[in-house]
């Protein structure tokens, strides 16, 4: 969260410390971080709660929230968050060269243009009825990008690490090999960009354990045209759902594909991979926005953790095997608690 915070908002949140900060609060109310785990339909909800956060006028906010029957602190954060984006858009434009002018935020308002000042020559309308200009951004591409960092920014990479360190505890022979490579390459002190870069076992283990448990389970693209797969017709507006858990599963693609093994993806090997093969950031042009901002913020929580601790199986950590997809949910929700140890590595 304070990643998100400080690259699409520009602010320093710090919530592992400060729990009871109004961003902190009312991010976890819109994302239901504060919740048990939702199905599909219910973070839908979420996401399209954000969508009317930023887009809807305040009248229509208010009629829609009581038809979908949001609580009144959900209505709440909804105001907050408005009230925050106002606020980050006008101080911006007012200083343009302030410390934080290179967060998301900052970049789009630079960018936003008035429809209504655009040549109409130069004004498009899309096959969906939204206008969209090569003049810049409108409001909505702007509010559309904000809710994509902010809607899933989040739970994601959060599920990414869940299983990062399980796959670390029930593999304790690669761990150690992940362990001594950073020692190795880090020692323990602070590290800087170009050595995470030089962290090679340590993407492929994170690259892995996606294929294993990828985040996202499906993605969905809409056919821009009539077109034919295997014999199979698909027309021209029809929506298609890429089922990424059974790809990445899939033993035409991947050799014991419940083996947890990063070695698949060692420059030797990384080329035997098909193209579309491992999707756990989607592919082609509509692929994940953040996918290196996620890689780097993954690498270093990995990195920092790692060194601290050695991450161990409990009498209760069920095997890979055992572990259920909790159904409808658009993430990869585990049916049942993921249980596993922390041990300080100071103690050993």
């Amino acid at each position: 969260m304070d990643v998100i915070a400080s690259t699409v908002f520009g602010l320093d949140v710090d919530s592992q410390s400060k729990t009871d900060h109004p961003f902190v609060e009312h991010a976890s109310t819109l994302l239901g971080a504060s919740k048990k785990p939702k199905g599909f339909f219910a973070i839908c909800k979420q996401i399209c709660l954000i969508i009317m956060l930023f887009t809807f006028p305040t009248s229509l906010r208010v009629v829609l929230a009581n038809f979908f029957g949001l609580s009144f602190t959900d209505q709440e954060s909804m105001k907050y968050f408005n009230n925050v984006i106002d606020r980050l858009v006008k101080e911006r434009k007012q200083n343009p060269d302030s410390e934080n002018s290179k967060d998301f935020v900052s970049q789009c308002s630079k960018k936003v243009v008035d429809l209504s000042q655009v040549p109409k020559e130069k004004v498009f309308m899309s096959s969906s009825g939204f206008q969209w200009t090569t003049e810049g951004l409108t409001r909505e591409d702007f509010v559309a990008n904000s809710t994509i960092f902010f809607g899933a920014g989040y739970e994601t990479t959060a599920t990414a690490l869940q299983f990062f360190f399980y796959n670390m505890a029930v593999h304790p022979n690669i761990q150690q090999k992940l362990y001594d490579h950073l020692c190795e390459e880090l020692g323990e002190d602070d590290f800087s960009y170009e050595q995470l870069q030089r962290l090679d076992y340590l993407e492929w283990c994170i690259c892995e354990s996606m294929r294993m448990f990828p985040p996202v389970v499906r993605i969905e693209r809409l056919a821009n045209a009539d077109t034919v797969v295997n014999g199979i017709t698909i027309p021209k507006g029809m929506g298609v759902q890429g089922l990424v858990y059974v790809i990445h599963h899939d033993p035409d693609y991947w050799p014991q594909p419940e083996k947890f093994d990063p070695e698949r993806f060692s420059p030797e090997n990384k080329t035997e991979i098909q193209q579309y093969a491992w999707l756990p950031f989607g592919a082609g042009g509509r692929s994940c926005i953040a996918n290196r901002l996620a890689m780097l913020e993954m690498k270093i929580a990995v990195a920092k953790a790692m060194l601290s601790l050695q991450f161990e199986r409990v009498a209760a950590t069920k095997d890979p095997a055992e572990i259920k997809q909790k159904p409808a949910a658009a993430f990869f929700l585990p049916k049942d608690p993921i249980l596993i140890s922390a041990v300080s590595r100071s103690s050993f």
